[in-house]
């Protein structure tokens, strides 16, 4: 009866840890980006950045498939998203974008 205590915090302690390891993020690296080239296959564009991406879109268009891979780059720059974009496997653009934090620019203009 003692160890319950123990027992439940010993599993709350797991479930945490195991919820945060389901959010997808990635460290991309600028050297990484260097070797990644248009026309590339999906595959290999992941095997150099990862298996921590999220489909961001996918449908047909111009009788080609179209799908795009979204990875955050986590911790350094959160705010950060690389979106690939492949028609039939094929790279054919890559973009970074900066998502505002919408949470910490509420906590800067409210101490304002």
């Amino acid at each position: 009866m003692k160890n319950i205590p123990f027992i439940i915090l010993s599993l709350l302690s797991v479930l945490l840890i195991h919820s945060c390891s389901a959010i997808k993020v990635s460290n991309i690296k600028s050297t990484d980006l260097e070797i990644i080239n248009l026309g590339m296959k999906k595959a290999v564009v992941t095997s150099i950045l990862g298996p921590k991406y999220t489909i961001s879109k996918k449908k047909k268009e111009n009788g080609k498939i179209v799908e795009v891979i979204s990875y955050r780059n986590y911790p350094y720059y959160e705010n950060e998203h690389y979106h690939f974009r492949f028609e039939d496997g094929n790279l054919t653009e890559w973009h970074r974008e900066f998502v505002p934090n919408l949470l910490q620019e509420k906590i800067v203009k409210k101490d304002i």
